[in-house]
């Protein structure tokens, strides 16, 4: 009754078209449409046949998505039996099988004999992939899902692109709403199917996490060879891996407490199969977490498993992105700004959520500064000591080219905090100034903390990272202003450092 008295109307920007009917499909959005078909559905039944599929005990003739079936069957005869009650129940019920959409696939070895497969007189094709709600599967490929991998990687690839190509016409996109862009329509692509395609192969991953880190770095304006974490942590975005890990195990915790009988009997069946030696989603699960920059143990026993011991799964993985961070950034020559000013200020027991935070500097309305900041946390900035690094030049002789003084390297601490340049002296003193004028409090915390800490403490503050941002846009000025000093040799330092002297 409902679809025979349908009609439809299209509003638009407060304009109504005329009614008109719709005769196919059924009606997408429509809360009741899925309640009526499961209705509908509901006497559809397959008798038990010798070559079925049981999970766990669980008896699982056949799967379905709304109209989308999928027969299961061990054998073709069996499969072929499936056909034939399905075909009988649609014409008692005044369907019509698409057969034009109907095909067969053999997972595992395939048989000596090629399978006869039919619907009334029209044999059934068999295909090696097709996509069954929204994930690609292949039965002849090692990874069942590694077509589907490639094409969500392009997908992602595809829309990442055109959210960024609105800039043509917009101009920059704020990082923010690069941020909301990114979350809504690219990170869905990378992260498809991961809670059951779980990341054993990591050069199988290489391609969605390229589109990852392309993005991050085009909306910060980073080149190709910068850091790979640190524009993620000012965009407040997990490492993939470590994203699409996360959904895994918050996977396993539905699959413990689902009241759905196939996805907990699909999980018992994973379990008996660990328990037995074998390959399943669970061993793939603990390769996967073993895999990890900094691993994650998963010891607990298969039969067992609890939801506590997937809730102290998540702490573990939760602590080894954490440890990933501390140890990324410790032991990564460019990222100085994080190793002694941001860190130090993170709690040693902190979780992701306080390392992964949106930087305040992201707000500011400048696109130049917002550059110049992320330049600077990912360690490119124009300063001699990353400059020259690209040239194979020695630190010793990446000397200031302001103060060509003698030991004196043209690096962040001493540009930021040393050098005795009237111009950077004055910009120094004036930040410095505005940040207690702005938090009176602070000038306790300007006279106990180093220079580093107190500079993190204020690139840290949505009130005081703008006169951090208009003190390094400076440093950026003048290094662009006076040319890098090359030193060529041991005699030619001592001449210019010895003329700097002189200065």
């Amino acid at each position: 009754m409902l679809y025979k008295r349908i009609r439809y109307v299209v509003r638009f920007k407060g304009a109504y078209s005329e009614f008109f009917r719709a005769l196919a499909g059924i009606l997408i959005g429509d809360p009741a449409s899925p309640a009526l078909w499961n209705l509908f559905f509901a006497d559809f039944f397959l008798a038990p046949h010798a070559d079925d599929v049981w999970l766990a005990g669980l008896h699982v003739p056949y799967l379905a998505q709304a109209d989308d079936i999928i027969l299961l069957s061990h054998s073709a005869a069996g499969l072929q039996v499936k056909l034939d009650a399905l075909l009988s129940w649609c014409e008692r019920n005044g369907l019509t099988i698409n057969v034009l959409k109907s095909f067969v696939m053999v997972f595992g070895p395939l048989p000596a004999v090629r399978p006869h497969l039919s619907i009334r007189d029209t044999e059934l094709p068999i295909v090696e992939s097709t996509v069954y709600v929204g994930v690609t599967l292949t039965s002849t490929a090692r990874n069942i899902f590694h077509a589907h991998r490639v094409a969500q990687a392009a997908k992602a690839r595809k829309v990442a692109n055109a959210a960024l190509g609105l800039e043509s016409y917009l101009g920059r996109i704020p990082p923010q709403v690069a941020r909301t862009l990114y979350t809504a329509r690219v990170d869905p692509h990378l992260v498809s199917a991961c809670t059951i395609d779980l990341d054993v192969d990591a050069a199988s991953l290489q391609p969605l996490k390229q589109v990852q880190l392309t993005f991050v770095r085009r909306v910060l304006r980073l080149p190709a060879q910068s850091s790979v974490l640190a524009p993620l942590l000012d965009l407040g975005l997990w490492p993939l891996r470590y994203r699409r890990c996360h959904l895994a195990i918050a996977y396993a915790r539905y699959l413990l407490t689902s009241p759905a009988q196939v996805p907990r009997a699909a999980f018992q069946a994973s379990v008996q199969l660990a328990v037995a030696g074998h390959p399943t989603w669970l061993t793939d699960l603990k390769h996967a977490l073993a895999a990890l920059p900094c691993p994650v143990r998963f010891d607990y026993p298969w039969a067992t498993m609890s939801v506590d011991h997937v809730d102290e799964l998540s702490r573990a993985l939760q602590a080894s992105l954490c440890a990933y961070v501390t140890e990324h950034v410790h032991t990564s020559r460019k990222l100085t700004v994080w190793q002694n000013a941001l860190l130090p200020l993170v709690p040693a027991s902190a979780s992701p959520a306080a390392l992964f935070t949106s930087a305040p500097y992201l707000v500011l309305a400048d696109p130049e500064q917002r550059a110049n900041m992320s330049r600077l946390l990912a360690g490119i900035p124009p300063y001699a000591i990353e400059y020259l690094r690209r040239l194979a030049v020695p630190v010793e002789w990446r000397i200031c080219r302001l103060c060509r003084r003698e030991g004196v390297i043209e690096d962040e601490q001493h540009v930021l905090f040393e050098c005795p340049d009237p111009v950077l002296h004055t910009a120094r003193h004036e930040m410095y100034a505005a940040i207690v004028a702005t938090h009176p409090r602070w000038l306790r915390h300007r006279q106990r903390d180093n220079n580093w800490v107190f500079f993190g403490r204020a690139l840290r503050d949505k009130d005081t990272v703008a006169m951090v941002a208009d003190f390094v846009a400076v440093t950026f000025q003048r290094c662009y202003a006076v040319p890098v000093v090359h030193i060529v040799s041991d005699e030619h330092l001592r001449r210019v450092t010895g003329a700097g002297r002189d200065m």
